[in-house]
Protein backbone atom coordinates (compact mmCIF):
# COMPACT_ATOMS: atom_id res chain seq x y z
CA UNK A 1 0.00 0.00 0.00
CA UNK A 2 1.32 3.52 -0.67
CA UNK A 3 -0.42 5.33 1.55
CA UNK A 4 2.51 6.97 3.31
CA UNK A 5 3.79 8.10 -0.54
CA UNK A 6 2.78 11.53 -1.98
CA UNK A 7 2.20 12.92 1.64
CA UNK A 8 2.69 16.41 -0.13
CA UNK A 9 -0.66 16.39 -1.89
CA UNK A 10 -3.83 17.38 -0.71
CA UNK A 11 -6.38 14.60 0.27
CA UNK A 12 -9.95 13.96 -0.77
CA UNK A 13 -12.84 12.21 0.53
CA UNK A 14 -14.60 9.79 -2.30
CA UNK A 15 -17.80 8.57 -0.88
CA UNK A 16 -20.66 6.69 -2.73
CA UNK A 17 -23.45 5.36 -1.22
CA UNK A 18 -27.26 3.66 -1.90
CA UNK A 19 -29.66 6.36 -2.36
CA UNK A 20 -32.82 4.72 -1.40
CA UNK A 21 -34.24 1.84 1.13
CA UNK A 22 -30.85 -0.53 2.32
CA UNK A 23 -31.87 -4.12 3.27
CA UNK A 24 -29.19 -6.55 4.39
CA UNK A 25 -28.84 -8.19 1.40
CA UNK A 26 -28.36 -4.78 -0.79
CA UNK A 27 -25.65 -3.89 2.05
CA UNK A 28 -23.77 -7.57 1.83
CA UNK A 29 -23.65 -7.30 -1.93
CA UNK A 30 -22.65 -3.32 -1.39
CA UNK A 31 -20.14 -4.71 1.16
CA UNK A 32 -18.93 -7.88 -1.59
CA UNK A 33 -18.29 -5.43 -4.00
CA UNK A 34 -15.83 -3.15 -1.93
CA UNK A 35 -14.07 -5.80 -0.85
CA UNK A 36 -13.71 -7.18 -4.71
CA UNK A 37 -12.83 -3.74 -5.62
CA UNK A 38 -10.10 -3.65 -2.44
CA UNK A 39 -8.06 -6.82 -4.12
CA UNK A 40 -6.78 -4.55 -6.92
CA UNK A 41 -3.28 -2.09 -6.42
CA UNK A 42 -4.58 1.05 -5.64
CA UNK A 43 -2.40 4.57 -5.17
CA UNK A 44 -3.10 5.35 -1.67
CA UNK A 45 -4.93 2.44 -0.49
CA UNK A 46 -8.06 0.26 -1.20
CA UNK A 47 -11.73 1.88 -0.76
CA UNK A 48 -13.21 1.08 3.00
CA UNK A 49 -16.91 -0.59 3.17
CA UNK A 50 -19.37 2.29 4.81
CA UNK A 51 -22.22 1.02 6.43
CA UNK A 52 -23.50 3.39 9.31
CA UNK A 53 -26.51 4.81 11.18
CA UNK A 54 -27.61 7.61 12.00
CA UNK A 55 -30.31 7.90 14.62
CA UNK A 56 -30.80 11.55 15.02
CA UNK A 57 -30.89 11.53 11.21
CA UNK A 58 -33.82 9.56 11.43
CA UNK A 59 -37.20 11.00 10.83
CA UNK A 60 -39.44 7.86 12.54
CA UNK A 61 -38.89 6.09 15.58
CA UNK A 62 -39.02 2.90 13.55
CA UNK A 63 -36.64 3.99 10.65
CA UNK A 64 -33.13 4.28 11.25
CA UNK A 65 -31.13 6.47 8.52
CA UNK A 66 -28.46 4.10 7.03
CA UNK A 67 -25.49 5.07 5.15
CA UNK A 68 -24.40 2.05 2.85
CA UNK A 69 -21.40 2.15 0.55
CA UNK A 70 -17.95 3.33 -0.07
CA UNK A 71 -15.32 5.62 0.72
CA UNK A 72 -11.70 5.93 -1.24
CA UNK A 73 -9.40 8.22 -0.43
CA UNK A 74 -7.81 9.74 -3.62
CA UNK A 75 -5.22 12.64 -3.97
CA UNK A 76 -6.53 16.00 -4.16
CA UNK A 77 -7.65 16.59 -7.75
CA UNK A 78 -8.15 21.06 -7.01
CA UNK A 79 -6.53 23.20 -9.18
CA UNK A 80 -4.72 21.08 -11.56
CA UNK A 81 -1.73 20.93 -9.09
CA UNK A 82 -0.89 17.01 -9.55
CA UNK A 83 1.72 15.59 -11.60
CA UNK A 84 0.01 14.27 -14.91
CA UNK A 85 1.18 10.43 -13.40
CA UNK A 86 -0.34 11.30 -10.16
CA UNK A 87 -3.53 12.63 -11.65
CA UNK A 88 -3.76 9.76 -14.03
CA UNK A 89 -3.33 7.14 -11.19
CA UNK A 90 -6.35 9.28 -9.31
CA UNK A 91 -8.45 9.28 -12.12
CA UNK A 92 -7.78 5.27 -13.00
CA UNK A 93 -8.96 4.71 -9.14
CA UNK A 94 -12.13 6.94 -9.36
CA UNK A 95 -13.15 5.12 -12.55
CA UNK A 96 -12.77 1.63 -11.41
CA UNK A 97 -14.80 2.38 -8.62
CA UNK A 98 -17.28 4.08 -10.82
CA UNK A 99 -17.53 1.14 -13.14
CA UNK A 100 -17.82 -1.39 -10.51
CA UNK A 101 -20.67 0.53 -8.52
CA UNK A 102 -22.31 0.91 -12.04
CA UNK A 103 -22.43 -2.70 -12.54
CA UNK A 104 -23.67 -3.08 -9.24
CA UNK A 105 -26.18 -0.12 -9.35
CA UNK A 106 -27.54 -2.12 -12.93
CA UNK A 107 -27.42 -5.83 -11.04
CA UNK A 108 -29.90 -4.48 -7.93
CA UNK A 109 -31.70 -1.44 -9.23
CA UNK A 110 -29.94 0.49 -7.13
CA UNK A 111 -29.69 4.51 -6.51
CA UNK A 112 -26.27 5.33 -5.83
CA UNK A 113 -24.44 9.08 -5.37
CA UNK A 114 -21.30 10.00 -5.01
CA UNK A 115 -19.72 13.00 -2.77
CA UNK A 116 -16.50 14.53 -2.97
CA UNK A 117 -15.46 15.98 0.15
CA UNK A 118 -19.34 16.04 0.87
CA UNK A 119 -20.26 17.71 -2.42
CA UNK A 120 -22.12 16.15 -4.56
CA UNK A 121 -20.65 15.02 -7.91
CA UNK A 122 -23.06 12.70 -9.35
CA UNK A 123 -25.18 9.66 -9.28
CA UNK A 124 -25.72 6.61 -11.23
CA UNK A 125 -29.49 4.64 -11.76
CA UNK A 126 -30.38 1.42 -12.95
CA UNK A 127 -26.26 1.28 -14.30
CA UNK A 128 -26.67 4.63 -16.26
CA UNK A 129 -24.29 7.23 -14.59
CA UNK A 130 -26.21 11.24 -14.84
CA UNK A 131 -24.37 13.66 -16.47
CA UNK A 132 -22.70 15.15 -13.78
CA UNK A 133 -20.96 12.49 -12.74
CA UNK A 134 -20.49 10.93 -16.40
CA UNK A 135 -19.76 14.04 -17.87
CA UNK A 136 -18.57 16.86 -15.42
CA UNK A 137 -16.41 14.81 -13.30
CA UNK A 138 -15.05 11.64 -15.39
CA UNK A 139 -15.77 13.82 -18.59
CA UNK A 140 -13.69 17.10 -17.55
CA UNK A 141 -11.38 15.12 -15.91
CA UNK A 142 -10.56 12.85 -18.99
CA UNK A 143 -10.41 15.93 -21.09
CA UNK A 144 -7.77 17.64 -18.52
CA UNK A 145 -5.17 14.78 -18.89
CA UNK A 146 -5.68 14.39 -22.53
CA UNK A 147 -4.51 18.31 -22.88
CA UNK A 148 -2.00 17.63 -20.37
Amino acid sequence: MNGDLHREYARQRLLFFVAQDVDDEIAAAVKQTVHDLAAATWLLAPPVFVDRVDDARSTSVDTEDRTVGGALEILGTAANTLPKDLDAATFADVDRVVQAVRALSAQWSLEVEFELDGACVGAIEDGVLDRSLAEGLLGEWRRHLERA
